[in-house]
């Protein structure tokens, strides 16, 4: 959520797109820590921050998601599940 803020430069939106339920959090990170562990070990090479091993992670749990992100990047090498891409929009 910190990260979509961040790039909207407006809290204020992010904090209207939880309410109206266009933004989901859903990733208890304490119940997640060890998958989340993996997906930075496995990505050590590009440096994964903890925002985008949360994003694949939700990714992976959620059927369906999409990740909107501006980092192209990474994100057309990270992988959930094994080998299969990360859905994403590059606005």
């Amino acid at each position: 959520m910190g990260e979509v803020a961040a790039v909207l430069q407006n809290a204020d939106e992010v904090l209207q797109m939880v309410e109206v339920k266009d933004l989901v959090l859903a990733l208890d990170l304490g119940k997640e820590v060890s998958a989340v562990r993996a997906l930075v070990q496995k990505y050590s090479d590009r440096k994964m921050d903890l925002g985008d091993a949360c994003c694949v992670r939700l990714s992976e749990m959620l059927a369906g998601s999409v990740v909107y992100t501006v980092d192209k990047q990474d994100f057309l090498v990270y992988r959930k599940s094994g080998r299969q891409p990360v859905p994403c929009v590059f606005p």
